[in-house]
């Protein structure tokens, strides 16, 4: 459930729109950056969409526009350029619930590819599947 000031509050370190997680706003990136640390992308999934992440951790991403879950068609499609990459969360400052992910290689130290996505989509953000 979304909180009542998702998107109108914002973070001062990273001026990014902030959500309610576990009764709490937080920063996306500050979040993003707790549950995942240093890890990198593994694997893109096609459906429901999502980033799989090399400590466990998985980010569903949602469309930007309508918030309903991404579906990846993954026939002839390589996404072996994001596997190594590290997510950070950006905004542009125009829509309070549409925030970016940007894929870097931390090697070359540049931008890998930018995908928008809902702001809920940090909400869904779930660790490791138990053993």
């Amino acid at each position: 459930m979304n909180g009542i000031l998702d998107g109108i509050l914002l973070c001062g370190a990273h001026e990014l729109p902030m959500l309610e997680i576990d009764d709490s706003y937080v920063c996306p990136q500050g979040y993003l950056a707790e549950c995942t640390g240093e890890a990198v992308v593994v694997n893109i999934e096609p459906s429901p969409a999502g980033v799989r992440f090399s400590n466990g951790w998985f980010l569903p991403l949602l469309c930007a526009c309508c918030g309903r879950p991404l579906h990846i068609k993954m026939a002839n499609v390589d996404i072996s350029y994001l596997l190594g990459t590290v997510v950070q969360v950006i905004w542009d400052g125009a829509d309070s619930q549409k925030i970016s992910l940007i894929f870097l290689d931390d090697e070359v130290e540049a931008v890998v590819d930018e995908l928008d996505i809902d702001l809920a989509s940090i909400r869904l953000l779930r660790g490791p599947d138990p053993d």
